[in-house]
């Protein structure tokens, strides 16, 4: 049983950490474009 939860604690934890490192990219591509499109103008 307590194998059963630390797996679940696990995987919990790695979709919170694989969630906030696509934020991450997802700002930087973002603030990116907006880079780009400012150059542009």
């Amino acid at each position: 049983m307590f194998a059963i939860w630390t797996c679940v604690f696990e995987f919990k934890n790695f979709l919170l950490i694989r969630t906030r490192e696509t934020m991450r990219c997802k700002l930087k591509f973002q603030s990116f474009q907006e880079r780009r499109f400012s150059i542009e103008n």
